[in-house]
């Protein structure tokens, strides 16, 4: 097995003391020379998780995670990098290399069989060293083959302990056309209520750009429904009142331009305050059925957010909370242009159907008039019927990678 040449130094001390796999990944020179830095202080450093997950079934990872055991006082001066630790998950420093890449960096106390341990997905447990060498220290790497996805320990108690993820499991289903057991469908249904009462906000907000910023947000929203977690994603949500057909149909579409949108311009315009503002559109319309102005009714939904959100939620992330007010003002006059054009085609259609040739017309093929089927309404509750998922959309568009996945693990 030929290892990457590293010209930075002639020698790097630190080499991790077991027996690899067979595969090799490629990285980056800027995620190698991260590794690099580590290994030459005398610190394990290695890349975890989806990227090498990714790599190894032809998916485009996301970012990098490292963990290492440097210290995480000594990180910034051994990297020199100007990064802060994350309010939300001690000893994580996030930051992007210059060629682009973000890295997701921990610095851990554990050894690394037990950081490993942690982990939450089996497929989440391999990892590469800065050769790109790739490691499978809990033997997990036939889970790389299965169709559903595999949680390190019980769902029940994974979920309950980080509602997040919750989120996670829907973005990587979408991500590598995994499937979902009904086991843990029904577990995700089970634990959703906690996404707000548990989660701190932070932590809230940036599962919400996983889920919809990524470049997956459509086939992400469909997996939300099929699963019935959409009236988990604000406190509010289980209270809509009003038939939530149009605003579906408008949320897929607004997915849809959130994925064709290139990524540099999502990250620099799109944050989760966002996705937050589009999600409160069916309980504003609510309150402006209500008979409230449109400024007042923001107003009463943002309070309500801020008053119904149980999770740890600061008094200074709820004053940048409520500067979405414009973002609401935006998001809601777009809904109603949608709405409008909307029902003007259904009109149309209808019209259009009313006057359909008989067979004694002059076309050679006379057309048949469907069945109309009575409208129904819909809402957020008519999506709780958590079932086995299997995602045959994303499935189907990465066929054409399928037989280099399959080269890449034909030795597991």
């Amino acid at each position: 097995m030929k290892a990457l040449t590293l010209s930075s130094y002639e020698f790097i001390p630190v080499c991790l003391p077991f027996k690899p796999s067979e595969f090799t990944i490629s990285l980056p020179k800027s995620v190698q020379a991260i590794l690099e830095k580590l290994n030459r202080q005398g610190y394990w450093a290695v890349v975890v998780g989806g990227a090498v997950r990714d790599h190894l079934l032809n998916a485009e990872p996301n970012d990098f995670d490292i963990i290492s055991n440097c210290p995480k006082d000594k990180l910034t001066q051994i990297l020199k990098i100007s990064s802060n630790e994350s309010i939300f998950v001690p000893g994580l420093f996030e930051f992007d290399t210059e060629d682009g890449h973000e890295i997701d960096l921990v610095c851990t106390q554990r050894s690394l069989i037990d950081e490993l341990k942690t982990r939450d997905l089996s497929i989440n447990t391999l990892i590469a060293d800065r050769y790109g060498i790739v490691y499978d220290l809990l033997g997990k790497k036939e889970d790389l083959r299965n169709n559903y996805l595999v949680m390190m320990g019980d769902i029940n108690d994974r979920l309950e302990e980080d509602p997040s993820r919750i989120c996670r499991l829907v973005r990587i289903c979408a991500h590598l056309g995994k499937g979902i057991s009904a086991e843990y469908a029904q577990a995700m249904l089970q634990k959703a209520p906690l996404i707000t009462r548990k989660l701190g906000f932070g932590a809230y907000v940036k599962s919400l750009e996983t889920l919809f910023l990524r470049g997956e947000a459509k086939t992400n929203l469909k997996i939300l429904l099929k699963l019935g977690l959409m009236p988990f994603l604000t406190p509010g949500a289980q209270s809509i009142k009003n038939d939530l057909t149009i605003f579906i149909k408008f949320l897929n579409r607004k997915s849809y331009h959130l994925d064709m949108t290139d990524k540099g311009t999502r990250k620099s315009h799109f944050k989760g305050y966002h996705i937050i503002a589009l999600l409160l559109i069916p309980e504003l319309l609510d309150q402006i059925n209500d008979q409230r102005l449109l400024g007042d009714a923001i107003d009463n939904v943002l309070n309500a957010f801020c008053l119904t959100y149980e999770g740890a939620f600061s008094d200074q992330e709820k004053t940048q909370f409520n500067s979405i007010k414009q973002i609401m003002i935006d998001y809601y006059l777009e809904y109603v242009n949608y709405q409008a054009r909307h029902k003007a085609h259904l009109r149309a259609s209808q019209a259009k159907q009313k006057n359909i040739p008989t067979a004694s017309s002059s076309q050679s093929v006379p057309l048949i008039k469907r069945k109309q089927n009575k409208p129904t309404l819909i809402q957020f509750q008519d999506y709780v019927k958590a079932a086995e998922y299997t995602s045959e959309q994303t499935n189907n568009k990465k066929n054409s990678s399928s037989r280099n996945r399959d080269k890449n693990l034909k030795r597991i």
